[in-house]
């Protein structure tokens, strides 16, 4: 491992809000990725992709791309999302604002995690751009500008040049952005097996997911989530209810464990 890897890798891997889990072996990282699509009435259509993961036991390691808020605040919210989702792009575009400015209130720690499946293999580029550009302090920026302009890299020959370039504006230096796309890819997909096994561990089965977090309460919101949804959920659980239901959205991408 090279001093540059070594250091990426310190920067970004292994953190778990709760501790840590037991260590999986990459060879299990496969899933059976069942992609659900929008049909405007409220349908789904599914293309499932056999494979085998044994769920972990216990929330395992895993690396948010980033935290956000009130690093010690009693709410947690935890979003985990693909960048080549196209769902997860809308809930971006429809609700990143007003997450920003419920976080920016007080009192809540946020928490991005990246998930790539099989159905989405740019996904793994995108999320090394971000990752990228966010050692020198553009994750947001870089977050907004992949999924704002998804469909110009998403499915694209070369979505790697595409991704390179919209990412470049943001840093202040071109040349260790270049090193570090060109050496972090590996690293990368090491950390999205860990946050994928996490993200299964804690009950997500689509992107996006939402999980918002008080104490020992929690409360899973899979699909394209209105903020002010989360909003309401943040309130339910600083009183103590508890509205139940974790049901798939038809506005997500499901990750489903095969059998």
């Amino acid at each position: 491992m090279t001093a540059q890897n070594e250091k990426f890798e310190r920067r970004h891997a292994g953190w778990s809000a709760r501790g840590r889990g037991a260590a999986v072996p990459a060879a299990l990282a496969a899933l059976a990725l069942v992609t659900a699509c929008d049909a405007g009435q409220g349908e789904e259509t599914s293309v499932p992709v056999e494979s085998s993961i044994p769920l972990p036991a216990s929330t395992p390691d895993a690396s948010p791309g980033m935290i956000a808020g009130d690093l010690a605040g009693p709410v947690v919210i935890e979003e985990y999302a693909d960048f080549q989702c196209p769902f997860c792009a809308r809930h971006h575009e429809e609700n990143h604002e007003a997450i920003d400015a419920l976080i920016g209130g007080g009192g809540i720690r946020y928490e991005y995690y990246e998930l790539a499946g099989p159905a989405h293999p740019q996904a793994l580029d995108a999320t090394v751009a971000a990752r990228c550009a966010g050692d020198q302090g553009a994750y947001a920026e870089a977050r907004h500008a992949l999924y704002s302009r998804q469909e110009e890299w998403s499915g694209s020959l070369g979505a790697d040049t595409l991704l390179r370039a919209m990412v470049a504006p943001l840093v202040a230096d071109p040349a260790a952005l270049d090193a570090c796309l060109d050496s972090q890819r590996v690293t990368v997909g090491q950390i999205l097996n860990r946050n994928l096994r996490r993200a299964l561990a804690e009950g997500a089965r689509s992107t996006p997911t939402t999980i918002v977090r008080f104490g020992e309460a929690s409360q899973l919101l899979p699909g394209v989530v209105p903020a002010e949804t989360v909003a309401a959920m943040v309130e339910a659980l600083r009183s103590g209810a508890d509205d139940g239901g974790d049901s798939a959205s038809a506005g997500s991408v499901r990750l489903e464990p095969g059998t």
